[in-house]
């Protein structure tokens, strides 16, 4: 299973009736525009760095962060973070 939510019930044998979700923050726009998905990927890291959801401690086991530093000297940065991350 490549879900870490998804294996994580079927390891503890929770019915799928028992699965909730809640929004944490909603995602728009500003009147000039923008990239949508740069913009919810940059959120996404924020939300997983904030409340600690990245494995040991949570159930996000790796996190691909390419799209987050778009526009911002992205080959530099996703070089050396993945020199660090290594």
């Amino acid at each position: 299973m490549n879900y870490p939510v998804a294996a994580h019930f079927v390891e503890a044998d929770f019915p799928i009736s028992s699965l909730r979700h809640i929004g944490i923050k909603k995602v728009t726009l500003s009147p000039r525009g923008g990239d949508l998905e740069v913009l919810l990927s940059r959120r996404e890291h924020y939300w997983i760095h904030r409340v600690t959801t990245l494995s040991p401690h949570g159930l996000n086991i790796e996190y691909d962060m390419r799209n987050v530093f778009v526009g911002y000297l992205e080959k530099v940065v996703y070089d050396i973070l993945t020199e660090l991350m290594s």
